[in-house]
């Protein structure tokens, strides 16, 4: 299982500026990659982002990135940062 779909977009030609939209998204991703290896470490991010997640109402951290609910994300890694269950 990955953690993340492989996006389908139109070719861009070398040295093209980059979509916003999708500079942000990465810079997102980044990001949660980020917190969840400080949270968790790096063999326990992954685990995170594809196991089952009391805090998002048992949904998979990863199922909620790719639908673009980042924020939720965020917020359930600061809530495991603080050792809040929710």
């Amino acid at each position: 299982m990955e953690a993340f779909p492989v996006v389908e977009y139109d070719a861009i030609e070398p040295g093209a500026p980059a979509e916003p939209r999708w500079v942000s998204r990465v810079d997102e991703l980044e990001f949660v990659l980020a917190e969840a290896r400080r949270v968790f470490g790096p063999a326990g991010a992954e685990k995170w982002l594809r196991g089952i997640e009391p805090r998002l109402a048992d949904r998979r951290p990863a199922e909620l990135l790719r639908s673009g609910r980042v924020v939720d994300v965020i917020r359930a890694l600061l809530e495991h940062r603080a050792g809040s269950y929710g």
